[in-house]
This record gives structure tokens, sequence and C-alpha cells, in this order.
């Protein structure tokens, strides 16, 4: 997978930007997934409730955005989640989940990997961020990774249609984040989403 930096951009009326990163798929085509993390201060809080956060999707031929479109809130109830995925002694990435009519939007971080992503190597195709649903990692979802120069550290999301059953299992803390590496395939970190 290769990395398209600075391809998204979150823009208010007075011109703060934030910086999303785009990933493109394996045959090369740019894809739809992209996120980012971000603090804001209240007044860009009341700027998102006023419907004046936009985000801008530049490409080489359109540097000021070939697509914009306009953030606003939703109505819908939304549950937020946190895991903490941790290593042999260390925390080594956080991951955040929003739960919104039964689709889960994850975005996280991760850093002090000692060894490349699983699927950095050749000739493996298992996903090397992946959640699935405690004592049962039959059924995963991967999770797309942007990943930094160190290849030890970098960011990953992701939205899945979870079933009744998998809603249960994470409000329950029952659903896990595996963070998975050439020296540990079985999982260099993990870390359980539990309710904020």
């Amino acid at each position: 997978m290769r990395r398209l930096r600075g391809s998204v951009w979150v823009i208010t009326e007075t011109d703060d930007a934030y910086s999303m990163r785009a990933t493109r798929d394996e045959f090369g085509e740019i894809s739809s997934r992209y996120a980012g993390s971000f603090t804001v201060t209240e007044s860009q809080i009341i700027t998102l409730y006023n419907e004046e956060f936009y985000q801008d999707v530049h490409t080489e031929e359109f540097e000021d955005g070939e697509v914009r479109d306009q953030l606003t809130p939703t109505d819908q109830d939304v549950q937020l989640f946190d895991a903490d995925l941790t290593g042999a002694t260390t925390v080594l990435g956080h991951a955040t989940g929003s739960l919104t009519d039964g689709e889960l939007t994850v975005g996280g971080d991760f850093s002090g990997l000692r060894s490349r992503l699983e699927n950095q190597m050749e000739n493996v195709l298992a996903p090397a961020i992946t959640i699935y649903t405690n004592g049962d990692n039959s059924s995963t979802y991967e999770l797309i990774a942007d990943i930094e120069d160190d290849e030890g550290s970098g960011q990953f999301a992701g939205s899945y249609e979870l079933t009744d059953e998998e809603i249960e299992a994470l409000r329950s803390g029952e659903l896990t984040v595996e963070i998975s590496t050439e020296d540990h395939p079985d999982g260099a970190a993990t870390g359980e989403f539990v309710p904020r």
C-alpha cells in the first residue's frame, strides 16, 4: 500500500486546516478511505455545529480541491469507545471507535513497533491490523494502515457494519483490536474497546 499524504483536508471558514491521510488499494487506485483525528477549539466546535466545516480532496489536476463537502452534525445517537493497544510491557497505540446505527468507525495510531507490520512482508496476504470478537477471530475486519517512514509507527482507520452479536461484544468490552508484525504474527499489540 502506498501513501498519499495531505490529500484530504478539513477546512473551517477561518482557514484552519487539518490534514488527513488517504491510501491506495492493492490495484494502485486511490481508496475512498481516509482518516484523521484532531483536537479542536471551542470556537471550532461552534463552527462545526454552524455547518461551516468542509472537507476538500486535492488532486494533481485540481490543487485547489477537486471535491468539496460540508460536514454536518448528526442527529443519530453515537456511542464512543476506546482501546489502548499494549505489547508485552508498554502501550504501543490507541484506537477510538464510534458506533452509529450499527456502523463502527475506527481510527487510531501506533508507535514503537520493533518489526514491520505482517502484511509488509512479501507474499503475506493476512491483514496486519484487525478487529475481531474475543474467542472468535475467524471473522475479522481489516483496518487500513498508513505507515510512517520509520515503519514502526503510523495511523489506521476503517468503517464496518456490525452484526447484533458484534455490537453486543463491543458494548461488553469483548471486541479486540490487534496489530500483527513480522516478529509477532499472533499479535504485537492488542486491546479491547471499552465504552467511554
